[in-house]
């Protein structure tokens, strides 16, 4: 007797019901991943998991496919394929973009990027969704996998999905629910927070929120003339303790988000507005899928929050390395009623998927870019018409670690590496490479936290030649390579930019199927898939047969010879620093020919 396939199991709260029928019908289960709801939830999903695969009730989805572990194993799988540029078109129908800014005006943006924001937590979902599917010859059923998730799939992988969502309660009252929650949360912290007396607040020239990045650090004190006119904003007190604890902050103003104060009036005022957003939201949008809607009705909290900030301090300007959060643009707004400028900065240059769903929508006066060519050619025609966008360059090296590049550089090679589509592919090329140059040193550096493939090599699988090293983690490491090194090696890295901008020969494996979007192949001699076609042109240069092609790249990076916080300051209006003027050393790596 055949026993009956398995039924494709994502675990949540929602779920738990009808895999449990499941299980007492006699269907076994395949568990895809556990996806709690509410995090808190998820030990006790996860003993409820144990139980079942240890009665043998269900089994893991990825022992049967190994195609399948590659994306559990990869959590940014979706960023590295068309997915994305595949659903816009249904994306804008389904969310009804065209239809937002007339529903309320006040949130259209926020809105549009919510929805992106669940667009994107889908992603990998949806393309484990599909590849069950496909793999089951279009016949597989599943249990707890969203509506979003279930149409991705089926409009990437052209066969409908079988089986069901998890029973949800109709959308509007449920939202209602979301509603009534978020105000209830804005009432009690409003409430903490009048006084009878507003305390004394400050003027800055410039704010920014805090990441956990030294080199935002760095930039903050290269923009201002001293670090006490820049206030450093953090979400709460324990971010704050460790971020002085890691970071050399002295010198900075510092306040928390939370910092706003109301009088009895201003507190009756705000929650009015908060009630009246609330309100504007629920007529426009309660379609959304509530835990989505409830991340856009949160907002109308933070727009109490800043508001009572920026009534306390004032800000001339703000800077938000934050795109990716829909908070952004409810500070982006509050700052324009005070008269300030909201100025944001790009994470990374989006190789792979080019279309990047956090960054599809934004709101900021100005935008500083890495280069003009992808926010001209796949962003421009979909962002507000009020943001200026401005190419910086490269942000990772302060002024003082700038002017340590150096003119006479080593011949070594270092390979920046991230996962791919196919990592294989890259432990291949680097171990080629170094057998092909056993002259120089080839580096071998990649992330914390490298995927199967790459650890495996770490680790001797396969060995390595003995001019092939492992490079320590870390960005100081990076930093230092590109100030003294010889040649850099990226994948689907923004290094394949930063390193150009640097003043280091940069060249990107593109190890994409031809039908894979990769946005740096969209530069002339950039890209490389083979070490044989690597060492060529590196011999080449070498030997005098060919140069560099610096001017290809120029619409990819920045790439005249200011420095790039200088750039910040002449946006802000403020006068260049006595060293800004300095030629910095890349004219004459690049033989002045930028």
């Amino acid at each position: 007797m055949t026993s009956a396939p398995p039924v494709y199991l994502i675990l949540s709260e929602a779920s738990l019901p009808a895999a449990a029928w499941a299980i007492l019908r006699g269907r076994p289960l395949a568990l895809i991943e556990i996806q709690p709801m509410w995090e808190r939830s998820r030990p006790w999903l996860e003993r409820v998991a144990a139980r079942w695969l240890a009665e043998g009730k269900m089994v893991r989805a990825g022992e049967s496919s190994p195609a399948l572990v590659r994306i559990l194993e990869n959590i940014n799988y979706h960023d590295m394929t068309d997915l994305f540029l595949t659903v816009e078109p249904w994306v804008e129908a389904y969310f009804r973009f065209s239809e937002a800014e007339t529903a309320n005006p006040a949130y259209h943006l926020p809105y549009k990027h919510t929805c992106w924001g669940e667009i994107y937590d889908s992603g990998r979902l949806a393309h484990m969704v599909e590849l069950i599917n496909r793999e089951a010859g279009g016949g597989a059923e599943f249990i707890g996998i969203s509506p979003t998730a279930t149409r991705m799939a089926e409009i990437y992988g052209k066969r409908p999905i079988h089986g069901g969502t998890p029973w949800t309660l109709l959308r509007l009252p449920a939202n209602l629910l979301m509603a009534l929650v978020v105000m209830a949360f804005t009432l009690l912290w409003v409430a903490r927070r009048v006084v009878g007396q507003l305390p004394e607040g400050r003027s800055f020239l410039l704010g920014s929120t805090f990441a956990k990045d030294i080199r935002l650090v760095h930039n903050l004190g290269d923009i201002v003339d001293s670090r006490e006119q820049c206030c450093i904003m953090f979400h709460d007190e324990a971010i704050r303790a460790v971020a002085n604890r890691d970071y050399d902050l002295a010198g900075f103003s510092q306040c928390l988000f939370g910092d706003g104060r109301f009088l009895p009036g201003q507190a009756m005022q705000a929650l009015g507005g908060a009630l009246a957003d609330l309100a504007g939201l629920i007529a426009a949008f309660w379609r959304l899928p509530p835990l989505t809607f409830l991340k856009l009705a949160r907002l109308a909290w933070y727009r109490v929050a800043y508001r009572a900030l920026f009534r306390r301090h004032r800000f001339a300007n703000f800077w938000g390395r934050d795109e990716i959060n829909s908070d952004h643009m409810i500070r982006s707004q509050e700052l324009r009623r005070i008269g300030g400028t909201s100025m944001g900065m790009a994470h990374g240059i989006p190789s792979s998927q080019i279309l990047s769903p956090l960054r599809r929508i934004q709101d900021y006066n100005v935008y500083f870019c890495f280069g003009m060519h992808l926010y001209q050619k796949y962003y421009h025609a979909r962002w507000p018409a009020h943001i200026r966008a401005v190419p910086l360059g490269a942000f990772g090296m302060s002024h003082a670690q700038m002017m340590q590049i150096r003119r006479e550089r080593s011949r070594d090679i270092m390979v920046f590496v991230s996962s791919t589509l196919n990592d294989e592919a890259i432990v291949d090329v680097t171990v080629d490479l170094a057998r092909l140059m056993p002259e120089r040193t080839v580096f071998f550096k990649c992330k914390r936290g490298a995927p199967s493939v790459f650890q495996r090599f770490i680790d001797g699988d396969p060995p390595a030649p003995p001019n092939l090293v492992v490079s320590d983690t870390g960005i100081d490491v990076t930093y230092e390579f590109l100030r003294t090194g010889g040649y850099a090696v990226a994948t689907h890295s923004t290094l394949g930019a930063e390193g150009i901008y640097y003043g280091t020969p940069t060249f990107v494996q593109d190890n994409n199927s031809p039908d894979m979007p990769f946005y740096y192949r969209e530069f002339d001699r950039l890209c490389f898939t083979t070490a044989e076609e690597l060492v060529e042109r590196i011999r080449a240069i070498e030997e005098g047969r060919d140069t560099y092609p610096w001017h290809n790249f120029d619409g990819l990076i920045r790439l005249d010879n200011r420095f790039p916080m200088a750039v910040v300051r002449e946006v802000m209006g403020l006068p260049p620093k006595p060293d800004e003027n300095i030629c910095l050393p890349l004219a004459h790596i690049r033989g002045d020919a930028v």
